[in-house]
């Protein structure tokens, strides 16, 4: 997967939108290095120059963030916890989204929960239900759908 390092300006252009928070600020998929030097998904938000990921607990922002360029080979699939071929993955996890209290959150996927690992306001949580990014030209495969949040 093309990962590249890019300035918070040229985000909205080069990068794959996960959706909008409530008061329309734009969300968009990320890696960043946790606190132990391992790459996580992250929650890229230009307005702000800072990309969050929950980390033992709390979120964690970080403004040295790379984006996963948009590509037409990008797109989210509704998951139920099944290991999904050709999902976007960062050390291991897959890359999911939901919707936290109207916000879209970017994170990992926990498959042994089945659960989104996120993070908004300072907190880390687990979500239910989330969408998969998946890597790969869209084709038939009647085991998921695409479900689109705020985009």
């Amino acid at each position: 997967m093309p990962w590249k390092k890019t300035s918070f300006e040229e985000v909205e252009s080069r990068g794959i939108l996960a959706g909008e928070e409530v008061n329309g600020t734009k969300v968009y998929v990320g890696r960043t290095l946790d606190k132990d030097g391992t790459f996580v998904p992250a929650k890229v938000v230009p307005a702000n120059k800072l990309g969050y990921y929950a980390y033992n607990g709390t979120e964690e922002s970080s403004d040295q963030v790379e984006i996963l360029e948009n590509s037409a080979n990008c797109h989210w699939v509704k998951s139920d916890g099944l290991l999904l071929e050709d999902a976007a993955v960062v050390s291991g996890f897959q890359i999911g989204r939901a919707l936290y209290n109207g916000n879209v959150v970017v994170g990992r996927v926990d498959l042994a929960a089945k659960e989104l690992i996120g993070s908004y306001g300072g907190e880390a949580f687990s979500l239910p239900s989330y969408d998969v990014l998946i890597y790969k030209s869209r084709g038939e495969n009647s085991l998921v759908s695409v479900k689109k949040l705020n985009n």
